[in-house]
């Protein structure tokens, strides 16, 4: 089985966890108590972490920035492969992309270079809109940050 571009950013970012957690000695645990100062919620666990070094999943951008904090890195250290790097007037991708979903819903891609603050808003806006129509539709799931 091929790994995907997916599957190998959730590698290199848990080689770079294992890195930062090594040269301050701490374990799964330690860096899971430490982010969680940065967190509104503090709902961080060792087995988030867990996931994150074994490769098994990447964190929202809540987790993240909770991550970086707590080692003193940034987000292009540990997931330089979000595309957050990549070269002014890369046409790899398009910098946008929306197309129509249908139903007054739209797809939307953004591949830019943008502050971590203005990331931060964007998906505050997604979730904010994702929660009002799971409301809507009786679900009760949770979305994470």
């Amino acid at each position: 089985m091929t790994d995907t571009p997916a599957d190998l950013v959730r590698v290199k970012l848990g080689q770079r966890l294992l890195h930062e957690m090594a040269l301050r000695n701490w374990t799964q645990s330690d860096l899971a108590r430490e982010a969680r100062k940065h967190l509104p919620k503090g709902t961080l666990s060792r087995d988030n972490v867990h996931n994150y070094v074994h490769g098994k999943a990447l964190p929202g951008p809540g987790f993240l920035l909770a991550l970086d904090k707590a080692l003193g890195t940034t987000a292009d250290d540990l997931l330089p492969e979000r595309g957050v790097n990549a070269p002014h007037g890369s046409s790899a991708l398009p910098s946008t992309d929306v197309r129509d979903a249908g139903e007054g819903m739209a797809f939307l891609r953004v591949n830019r270079r943008v502050s971590w603050a203005s990331a931060l808003r964007v998906l505050e806006i997604l979730n904010t809109e994702t929660k009002a129509r799971l409301a809507e539709e009786g679900c009760g799931l949770h979305v994470d940050q």
